[in-house]
């Protein structure tokens, strides 16, 4: 299971670089590769405070950690996490959210996450994936580059950018203030949720204890979480 957290970037930008020493985890003495090279936890902490380095991907004793800016946001993975248990990685979430700096964070199965958003048909083959019964659609890119694509806009593991924050859906989610702001949504609460929780400004729901799987994808489940958070008019074309 993995996890990503989606945080405002004013506040991500300058507290990123401290994530890492606040996983206590994590030795300070861990091994680390970064751009296949091995480092060490400063140097990886003045990669990730570095403002003008949009995407960040870091291994850390076989611990894949992604920071990439978006617009207005600032999104940072941990696949997969160090920790197992439900209630171990919603304090996980909890120690890496800086005081109102949370828009919305999500667990989620990293194999699943790929194959519902890959849109290139030769890395479908490149990973022996079926490509029977697929929707295609031109990829809209100047030549050479234009070719044929994988819709995925049905795709109900698809992800989304959106004005100010990513679209997602994860078995496990928390949604913080800022994200009803930029949504543009009044805060509302399902009532077929498994746990929730609400505290200093974050809604914490548990949909199901299983991340979704191509085994096991809980289409109806995933289709009714997005249209409850993500209507279509909060969604970027």
């Amino acid at each position: 299971m993995s996890v990503e957290l989606i945080l405002k970037e004013d506040v991500a930008s300058h507290t990123l670089g401290e994530l890492m020493v606040q996983l206590h985890y994590i030795p300070c003495d861990a091994e680390c590769v970064y751009l296949d090279k091995p480092c060490n936890l400063a140097t990886i902490k003045k990669h990730l405070t570095n403002r003008s380095r949009r995407l960040f991907h870091v291994s850390i004793d076989g611990i894949t950690y992604t920071s990439m800016r978006g617009k207005g946001f600032r999104s940072f993975s941990i696949e997969p996490t160090p920790v197992d248990s439900l209630s171990e990685i919603d304090e996980l979430v909890k120690t890496l959210i800086p005081d109102e700096s949370l828009i919305l964070a999500r667990t989620y199965d990293p194999k699943y996450n790929h194959r519902q958003n890959e849109k290139q048909l030769d890395m479908y083959e490149a990973h022996g994936w079926s490509t029977e019964g697929l929707t295609l659609k031109k990829s809209h890119l100047p030549p050479p580059l234009d070719t044929m694509e994988v819709d995925i806009s049905n795709n109900p593991g698809r992800t989304q950018l959106c004005d100010g924050y990513m679209e997602f859906v994860g078995n496990q989610m928390w949604f913080g203030d800022e994200f009803w702001k930029r949504s543009g949504l009044d805060r509302k609460v399902p009532d077929w949720w498994l746990e929730h929780s609400f505290q200093n400004g974050v809604d914490y729901y548990l949909f199901r204890e299983q991340p979704f799987t191509d085994d096991s994808p809980g289409v109806e489940l995933q289709d009714r979480i997005r249209e409850f958070f993500f209507p279509p008019q909060t969604t970027a074309s």
